[in-house]
């Protein structure tokens, strides 16, 4: 364990990145500023340097976790493969994007109002990108003309929070977790039903 009070460069990002774990895994009220600094191996000073308390560390966090979101689908949006590989990473993502639950279980707390807001514009702007790109589907013909894009979505949506369940909480959890085979042939079992 490295044992310091010295800034490094890269020590904020390593300090958010974990903070960031952390908060996902546990949640805003059960992580704790000790934890973070002994993951890192660090003393607690470096961490009031960069953040003056948890709650800066998890705003920080926060941002960081929803500027990436917007980045991925982004990316995904852009790319050029068919709808069915598409949705098949916006599948996996979501599977492996679990955390937003925990993550984000304080922001009904008026100090963290407006994280909501800010999660509330990135999902609209994510929602925005996937529905483009099932538009540019159906212009495409990948899709049937006559569907309802929207409608479309939101059966993603739901079998996507049934994955997440099924994958990351329930009691078949450990053997889907242990086996990513299955995982992917019950993806593949999804699309084959579209």
């Amino acid at each position: 364990m490295r044992k310091a009070s010295v800034k490094s460069e890269n020590l904020k990002d390593e300090i958010c990145n974990v903070a960031l774990r952390l908060f996902s895994e546990k949640g805003y009220d059960a992580a704790n500023m000790s934890e973070i600094a002994d993951i890192l191996g660090i003393t607690r000073t470096p961490l009031y340097y960069y953040y003056s308390d948890k709650k800066c560390l998890y705003v920080e966090a926060i941002k960081k976790h929803l500027e990436t979101k917007r980045n991925i689908y982004t990316n995904m949006a852009a790319e050029t493969s068919g709808i069915f590989e598409w949705l098949r990473r916006h599948i996996e993502f979501a599977c492996s994007n679990k955390s937003d639950i925990v993550l984000f279980n304080v922001f009904d707390r008026p100090e963290f109002e407006f994280l909501s807001d800010l999660n509330d514009e990135t999902n609209r702007y994510v929602y925005a990108l996937k529905r483009r790109r099932v538009q540019r589907a159906v212009e495409t013909g990948e899709l049937p003309p006559d569907i309802d894009i929207d409608l479309f979505l939101y059966n993603i949506y739901v079998m996507s929070y049934g994955f997440i369940y099924v994958i990351n909480e329930s009691i078949l959890s450990s053997d889907l977790k242990s086996n990513p085979q299955k995982v992917t042939a019950l993806i593949d079992l999804f699309l084959a039903e579209i």
